[in-house]
């Protein structure tokens, strides 16, 4: 993965800003990643989009990061203290199954929802 690919996401969300209002959770999962490339740089770069994206979302998006290798962990546990001032809730996890429990948990509890 690099900087690209988190930019494109992150345009898509901008595009539509009517569905970005909608959104409660975001769920990133690197379990199938098998290589980052993305320098101190990038991940500020990627900061700043989300916070762009955190102007336009509902407050206290909740976003589960599930990176299972030391790599993706560490970076974004970076990016988890570089993205603060979006006031989201994150958090970074070693799987996908303990991101999605995290989220539907955080989803009933600050949202009202099932999931």
């Amino acid at each position: 993965m690099t900087l690209s690919d988190f930019h494109d996401v992150q345009t898509g969300f901008l595009t539509s800003p009517e569905k970005l209002k909608q959104v409660k959770y975001i769920l990133v999962d690197l379990t199938l990643v098998d290589a980052l490339n993305l320098p101190y740089r990038d991940m500020e770069l990627i900061a700043q989009g989300d916070m762009r994206l955190a102007q336009n979302a509902t407050p206290g998006v909740l976003c589960a990061v599930a990176a299972p290798r030391d790599l993706g962990f560490g970076l974004a546990r970076m990016w988890q203290v570089l993205a603060e001032k979006t006031k989201w809730e994150t958090m970074v996890l070693r799987s996908r199954a303990e991101a999605e429990a995290w989220i539907r948990e955080r989803a009933h509890e600050k949202f009202g929802l099932d999931i």
